[in-house]
C-alpha cells in the first residue's frame, strides 16, 4: 500500500532506471552489482554513467546472498540491482525467504537495492516486493508496458522517503515528463477496470503460445 503523492511518474522503465542510477551515483567508478544474465537496459545505463559493473553469482532461486554479503563488505558497491520476479532473461523468480537474505546481505553496508518489477502483477498473489521489505533502503520501479502493452510507455517509480527529492530532479532532468495523453490513457484504463480485463488475457495467451 503507496500514498499516490509518492509515486513518481515516468516515461517508461528505462528512464526510471537511469533516474535512479543517476539519484545514487555521485561520481564515475561506483560500483553496481548485476547477476550475470541480466536486462541490457541496466548495462547501457550504469556504463553511460561510468558505473563499475560486478558480477554477482545466481542460482535457480535467484542472486546468491552469501556470495552477494561479500562482495558488499569487500568491493563497497553503491547499488544492488534486481528483478526478483521472472528476471529478464533467466525467468527466475525469487521466493520470500531469498529476498529476505538479498535484504539482510545488503543491509549491513548501506548499499541501495533497485527493484525492477515488471511482471509481478501477472501474480496471483504476487510475492512481497524488495521495496515492502526494505523500504528506506530499496527503489521500486513498475511498468505497464510487459502486463498491459508495449506502447504504454508508463512507469511508476518508488524512491525511499530520503530520497524522494533527488530522485524528482533527476527524473525531470531526464525525461521531464510522460506525454500527458498516455498517462490520461494509462489513468482511464485503470480507473475503469480496463486494464485488469487486458491484464487478464496475457498469461492466458501467453500459455497458449507455450502449448504451441
Amino acid at each position: 500500500e503507496v500514498a499516490p503523492e509518492r509515486l513518481l511518474v515516468a516515461p517508461g522503465a528505462q528512464t526510471g532506471l537511469a533516474a535512479i542510477l543517476a539519484t545514487v551515483t555521485d561520481e564515475r567508478g561506483e560500483g553496481l552489482v548485476v547477476e550475470p544474465l541480466v536486462y541490457p537496459g541496466i548495462l547501457s545505463v550504469a556504463r553511460r554513467l561510468g558505473m563499475r559493473l560486478i558480477v554477482c553469482p545466481a542460482d535457480d532461486r535467484g542472486m546468491d546472498p552469501q556470495a552477494l554479503a561479500r562482495i558488499c563488505a569487500r568491493e563497497r558497491p553503491t547499488a544492488v540491482y534486481l528483478t526478483p520476479s521472472t528476471q529478464n532473461p533467466t525467468a527466475v523468480t525469487m521466493d520470500l525467504a531469498r529476498r529476505r537474505e538479498i535484504v539482510e546481505a545488503t543491509a549491513a553496508n548501506g548499499v541501495w537495492l533497485i527493484e525492477d518489477d515488471p511482471y509481478s502483477r501477472l501474480f496471483d498473489p504476487p510475492i512481497p516486493a524488495m521495496a515492502t521489505l526494505a523500504p528506506d533502503r530499496a527503489f521500486h520501479l513498475a511498468t505497464l508496458s510487459k502486463t498491459l502493452s508495449p506502447g504504454l510507455r508508463i512507469a511508476f517509480l518508488l524512491p525511499p522517503r530520503d530520497m524522494e527529492a533527488r530522485t524528482t530532479e533527476c527524473l525531470r532532468a531526464i525525461g521531464l515528463m510522460p506525454a500527458p495523453l498516455m498517462a490520461a490513457v494509462a489513468s482511464s484504463w485503470i480507473r475503469e477496470g480496463v486494464d485488469e480485463r487486458m491484464l487478464a488475457g496475457v498469461p492466458k495467451e501467453a500459455r497458449a503460445r507455450r502449448a504451441i
